[in-house]
């Protein structure tokens, strides 16, 4: 069973709570990761507004178990917000060719 996306994960994780206790056996898709969601503790990915907020894992290491993606909201007070809960990666060094 799959349902990590935001807009899916209530309903996938009430037909996985409602399988279990059946004891019905079944496999569920990025749990660590929907259990990390719904206990408000997972990390979200914040993409360029040129992207669209879908499928964007490769953007991001695997280590860091991020499933969901968003890109700034345009209001300011909004992005203050985010951006002062925000952990940034690291630039990359970019340095200019000399020759």
């Amino acid at each position: 069973m799959a349902g990590s996306s935001i807009s899916r994960v209530e309903e996938t994780v009430r037909m996985a709570v409602a399988l279990y206790e059946n004891h019905i056996p079944f496999e569920l898709s990025d749990a660590e990761e929907i259990v990390n969601m719904i206990s408000g503790i997972d990390l979200i990915g914040i993409v360029p507004d040129s992207v669209v907020p879908r499928y964007c894992h490769s953007l991001f290491p695997k280590d860091d178990q991020i499933i969901d993606f968003m890109n700034l909201d345009k209001d300011e007070s909004t992005q203050h917000t985010i951006i002062g809960k925000t952990h940034w990666y690291p630039l990359e060094k970019i340095e200019l060719n000399q020759s």
